[in-house]
C-alpha cells in the first residue's frame, strides 16, 4: 500500500521548476494546498511556521 499522490511544496518558483524537472508528479505553492485534502504531511525544513497551515 502506498501513497495515491505525493505533492511537493515550495515557496520559491525557481525551486518549484527545478523540482518539476526532477520528475515530481505535483509541485505547488503552500497557498494552493487549501484546495486539497491531505492525510499526511511531512515537514523536513525544521521551521515551525511550515506546519501552521
Amino acid at each position: 500500500m502506498g501513497a495515491a499522490r505525493v505533492i511537493g511544496m515550495d515557496i520559491n518558483e525557481e525551486r518549484m521548476e527545478w523540482e518539476r524537472s526532477l520528475g515530481f508528479g505535483e509541485v505547488m505553492h503552500p497557498d494552493e494546498l487549501a484546495q486539497h485534502q491531505v492525510h499526511l504531511g511531512y515537514e523536513c525544513v525544521g521551521a515551525a511556521a511550515a506546519l501552521q497551515i
